[in-house]
């Protein structure tokens, strides 16, 4: 049986599908991010858990 991950929509950390809470930073589906996952979102994500290029959120800008 295998694990399938996905990334927390809070802090973009490897969780288990089916899990209750990140165990990065403690987000839980108390907080709503079980409805909030979308699998498109997964695309736009890299390996570490960052936004690509198209989907970067540059904090400069907005400071």
């Amino acid at each position: 049986m295998t694990v399938e991950l996905v990334p927390c929509p809070h802090c973009g950390g490897d969780i288990d599908i089916d899990a209750n809470f990140c165990r990065h930073c403690g987000s839980s589906d108390t907080d709503g991010w079980k409805q909030s996952w979308d699998t498109d979102d997964a695309d736009a994500m890299t390996e570490d858990g960052d936004f690509d290029e198209d989907g970067d959120f540059d904090y400069d800008d907005y400071v």
